[in-house]
């Protein structure tokens, strides 16, 4: 559902990883964030059963109303397009303390946190130090965290969305 005042649409993708693959998965996220001028995506995976302590995994849906208000976390593997690179500054970006680095365009960067998308974890969340030292890099006020009472938010150009 979209609404006159949204300033993006939304994709999202779940599906086993198993059978798309992680390089299917990375290569259709990097793909449609070019093909679609995204200025925001990302890929993560949840924790099996096993992992979540028999509980559900927990679900991040990331909306047009998110990306006005903050970015909610660092995931794995995140695509920022021109209006995150205008804000935080196309040279902070491309020196991300990240595992991958990629230019996919003009203003549009893939940051990739490990090698691998399937990468065994070790402890509780083995990227914790990663994720930390990367929001510091961007930015630590591009991001939600309790308390904080002001954010840095990119000035998304008014796409339409929501007219019929």
């Amino acid at each position: 559902m979209f609404y006159p005042t949204d300033t993006h649409a939304t994709i999202t993708l779940e599906c086993n990883n198993a059978v798309a693959g992680p390089d299917g998965l990375v290569g259709f996220v990097r793909e449609a964030s070019t093909t679609f001028g995204a200025d925001f995506g990302y890929v993560d995976v949840l924790p099996g059963p096993a992992a979540a302590n028999g509980e559900p995994p927990g679900f991040v849906y990331l909306t047009p109303q998110n990306l006005q208000a903050w970015l909610p976390e660092i995931w794995w593997g995140m695509v920022l397009g021109p209006a995150y690179v205008d804000l935080i500054g196309g040279d902070v970006v491309a020196s991300t303390p990240a595992r991958e680095v990629t230019r996919l365009g003009p203003a549009t960067y893939w940051l990739q946190l490990s090698e691998h998308l399937t990468q065994p974890p070790t402890g509780a969340d083995p990227l914790e130090r990663q994720r930390r030292e990367v929001a510091a890099h961007l930015g630590e006020r591009l991001f939600w965290k309790a308390g904080r009472t002001s954010f840095a938010v990119p000035r998304f150009a008014a796409t339409g969305a929501g007219r019929r």
